[in-house]
């Protein structure tokens, strides 16, 4: 005994039995995994989250197609009023059109409005160029420009 507590203050250290003990009942559940009730609830978050998601891919590709027809519809409003302007000092009046001669029909769903007003100043004119797609008449490229008369 006197060895032993000898030892013991020496810092040296008893023995440990060969067979491993049971673990608690604590410890035993954690190691388990998740519950069936867990994995559900994990599932259903996800799932509301891919729905979420597969919502704003169809938004985006919705505003995608819009924004390709004002692109085409700007750029065809400024090519026709460079054409306006290149005419020089054009005569008032409403003329209206569409793309398919003039591109070879790549652009048939567009169509034109140009609209050429006095103004209360001597010599200055307003040119209105429209452009829009005919899937919607009410969604539309609109550029406004003077033109003054050269002496």
């Amino acid at each position: 005994m006197l060895v032993r507590n000898t030892l013991t203050r020496l810092g040296a250290r008893e023995k440990r039995p060969l067979v491993p003990t049971a673990p608690s009942a604590r410890a035993k559940a954690s190691e388990d995994g998740f519950t069936l009730l867990e994995v559900l609830v994990a599932l259903a978050i996800l799932a509301l989250g891919f729905v979420s998601l597969l919502g704003l891919h169809n938004q985006n590709i919705t505003i995608i197609g819009r924004d390709q027809n004002v692109t085409i519809a700007s750029m065809l409003a400024q090519g026709l009023m460079a054409d306006t302007e290149a005419q020089g000092y054009p005569e008032p009046g409403l003329e209206e059109g569409d793309f398919e001669e003039s591109w070879e029909k790549r652009f048939s769903d567009f169509r034109w409005e140009r609209e050429v007003s006095e103004l209360p100043v001597p010599g200055l004119r307003e040119i209105r160029v429209k452009v829009f797609w005919q899937e919607d008449p009410r969604q539309a490229v609109e550029l406004f420009y003077y033109v003054r008369r050269e002496k």
